[in-house]
């Protein structure tokens, strides 16, 4: 599989290794059941900057608020504004 980017994004590396760091200090000090809430964080931080594989620009499917293949131009947050301005 060619994928474009990493799977965690770059910005999160800094927060990821400190928190990785911090829960491995805690649990070498003090064991896991001191550590087990900062690997919890460590876990949140790590799904927090996992980047989603990007969407096709032009899918065959229709878009779930306006129902028109490739015609929707917006995300849904969009579309619903203007449907609210009508």
């Amino acid at each position: 599989m060619n994928y474009p980017h990493p799977i965690i994004a770059r910005e999160g590396w800094p927060f990821i290794a400190i928190a990785a760091v911090v829960a491995v200090l805690i649990q070498a000090i003090g064991g896991f059941g001191f550590a087990w809430p900062f690997w919890l964080l460590t876990i949140f931080v790590v799904q927090f900057f996992v980047t989603a594989p990007g969407r096709f620009p032009f899918s065959r499917t229709p878009c779930c608020v306006c129902r028109r293949p490739n015609r929707c131009r917006g995300n849904r947050a969009t579309i619903l504004m203007r449907v609210a301005k009508r």
